[in-house]
C-alpha cells in the first residue's frame, strides 16, 4: 500500500459514520470565529452521519484542519488548492494502481471526496510546514558533529572478532553472590585481554578456549557489518578500537567482551556533510512542528455545541473534541 493510501487509511480507520440532528446550516463549532456547520460534518460521509462518538472524531478533524490552516497562514506558509488537487490526484493514481477505482475506494471506506480533500489538506499542510521549519531551524557545527557520531553506527563497516566472557544472574542467589559472579567474569575477561596482548598470542585460539559466546568455536569471528547491528556499547567499541589491536573488556548485557577489529571503513565527515545537515534540520524541524502544533491547538479559540461534544485537553496536552456522554 502506498504512503498516501496508508495515510488516508489511518484517517478512515479513526472515523466512521457520524451524526447529529440539527439542520444542515446549523453552526456546531467555531474556530477563531470561523464557523463549522452540520452540513460540513455531514458532507464527510455518504448519506450524512448518525453516531455521536464518531461524529466527534470527524468534527475534531474539521476543527484541527482549520486550526492548522490558520496557523500556517500566520507563518506565511501557503497551502494552495493546486497542491491539494495534486496530492489528491496522486492518491487516486495509487488507488487505481492497486486495481480499484476511486469510486469503489470511497464506497468501500464509507467516505466522500470532501473527507479525502480534508485528508489531503492536512497532508499538504504537514509537508509545507516541514519545509518551512527545515528552512528556518539553526544547524550548528556541534549539531553536525553529533549527528556524524550517531550516523557512524549505520554508515561504517567493521570486520571484527570477539571473546565473550558471560555470566547469568542466579534468581535463587543473593545479590552479593550475583555481584561476585559478575566480578569473576570481568576478572577473567581482563586476564584474557592481557593474554591477547602478548606477542605470540593467537586471538582465535583464545576465543575457542575462553569465549562463552556462539562464535567461540569459530575463533570469535563476527564477520563484517555496520556497528549499529550490535548493542550500542559493542558497536561503539568497534569504532573506538585500534585496528589490529585487542580492545576491552567492554561490558554489555551479554557479558564482557574482548574485541579485535581487523578492518574498518568509516566515511569522512566532509563526504556526507550535506546529508548530515539535512538530517539534523529534519530532526529539529520535526520537534519544532510538534511543539508548534500543540501550542497552536491550545491557543485557538474553539467552541463546540454540547450536542456534539466538548473541546478538551488530553493527557499529552493536545486539545480535541470529546464526544458527549451517553
Amino acid at each position: 500500500m502506498s504512503r498516501l493510501i496508508a495515510l488516508l487509511a489511518v484517517l478512515v480507520l479513526a472515523l466512521a459514520a457520524c451524526g447529529g440532528s440539527a439542520g444542515s446550516g446549523a453552526v456546531i463549532a467555531t474556530v477563531d470565529g470561523t464557523e463549522i456547520t452540520e452540513g460540513d460534518l455531514d458532507s464527510l460521509r455518504p448519506g450524512g452521519t448518525t453516531d455521536v462518538t464518531q461524529a466527534a472524531d470527524d468534527l475534531n478533524l474539521l476543527i484541527s484542519t482549520q486550526i492548522v490552516e490558520d496557523g500556517a497562514v500566520g507563518l506565511g506558509v501557503e497551502i494552495t488548492e493546486d497542491d491539494i488537487t495534486e496530492a489528491t490526484d496522486e492518491l487516486v493514481t495509487n488507488i487505481e494502481g492497486q486495481g480499484q477505482t476511486y469510486d469503489e475506494f470511497l464506497s468501500e471506506n464509507e467516505v466522500t471526496e470532501d473527507l479525502v480533500e480534508l485528508a489531503m489538506t492536512q497532508q499538504v499542510a504537514q509537508q509545507e510546514l516541514m519545509a518551512y521549519f527545515q528552512d528556518n531551524v539553526e544547524v550548528t557545527d556541534e549539531d553536525i558533529e553529533a549527528q556524524y557520531n550517531i550516523e557512524l553506527q549505520q554508515r561504517s563497516n567493521v570486520c571484527a572478532a570477539h571473546i565473550l566472557i558471560g555470566w547469568e544472574d542466579d534468581l535463587e542467589a543473593s545479590d552479593e553472590e550475583n555481584a561476585a559472579a559478575e566480578d569473576e567474569a570481568e576478572a577473567t575477561a581482563t586476564e584474557v585481554y592481557e593474554l591477547s596482548l602478548e606477542e605470540d598470542a593467537d586471538f582465535a585460539e583464545l576465543a575457542m578456549e575462553y569465549s562463552t559466546g556462539p562464535s567461540g568455536p569459530t575463533g570469535g569471528d563476527l564477520g563484517c557489518s555496520p556497528p549499529a547491528q550490535y548493542v550500542p556499547e559493542f558497536g561503539q567499541a568497534t569504532l573506538d578500537a585500534e585496528i589490529g589491536l585487542p580492545y576491552g573488556p567492554v561490558k554489555t548485557q551479554f557479558g564482557f567482551h574482548v574485541i579485535l577489529v581487523s578492518e574498518r571503513t568509516v566515511p569522512e565527515q566532509a563526504e556526507i556533510e550535506a546529508e548530515l545537515e539535512e538530517n539534523v534540520a529534519f530532526t529539529k524541524a520535526t520537534e519544532e512542528i510538534g511543539t508548534w502544533y500543540q501550542q497552536t491547538l491550545q491557543d485557538a479559540e474553539v467552541t463546540v455545541e454540547p450536542e456534539f461534544g466538548t473541546w478538551e485537553q488530553d493527557e499529552q496536552g493536545y486539545p480535541r473534541v470529546v464526544a458527549p456522554s451517553a
